[in-house]
């Protein structure tokens, strides 16, 4: 990644980071290098991050990396207050989206949040941009696949209630804040 690159996931995290109570324990769906826990401060107790890009598992004493995909590579007896995926949703086709929004109900305490980031499609063109004039790598831009942004309420809207939403960086990207739904059987 270029430095461009890292400011870019910076700003995005520094933008969830007030939604994460502290003493949280995070799932960050799509974690790259682990930014997040690297930045997270009190506000991380313990953390897991799964991203298909990593090569092995990393351990470090408060969060560990793990190769591969959610579900599929995150063990079912564990629990989150937080989960968060940051610039990963466009990235992902409307089946993968509605495989991951059913999933993660079971892996998201009682009173668990849901934090996602997701760029308005026009920040594509800019990226590509940046990306042609080599400013930023792109981190898999090539992914992006113009995904409207107002399709986000009707993935969610079967398990979760959105508490937070908000435009930053002039309107070009979105912050969602989504709780979950509970029924009469969840605690």
């Amino acid at each position: 990644m270029k430095q461009l690159d890292y400011v870019i996931q910076s700003l995005r995290i520094r933008k969830a980071l007030p939604y994460i109570p502290i003493g949280s324990e995070i799932l960050d769906i799509g974690c790259a290098d682990g930014a997040l826990f690297k930045i997270a401060g009190n506000k991380l107790r313990q953390g897991v991050g799964v991203d298909p890009g990593i090569d092995m598992e990393i351990v470090c004493p408060n969060y560990r990396l793990i190769p591969g995909k959610f579900p599929e590579n995150i063990p079912l007896n564990v629990k989150f207050d937080v989960i968060t995926m940051l610039a990963v949703f466009e990235h992902l086709t409307l089946d993968n989206q509605a495989n991951i929004v059913r999933a993660i109900p079971t892996y998201l305490r009682g009173n668990g949040i849901v934090i996602m980031t997701i760029p308005s499609p026009q920040v594509d063109k800019i990226l590509e941009w940046l990306k042609m004039v080599r400013l930023i790598d792109g981190m898999n831009l090539e992914e992006h696949h113009g995904f409207n942004v107002q399709q986000v309420y009707q993935v969610m809207d079967t398990n979760f209630v959105l508490s937070h939403f908000e435009k930053f960086q002039f309107g070009l990207n979105n912050l969602f804040v989504f709780t979950k739904k509970l029924s009469s059987q969840q605690t």
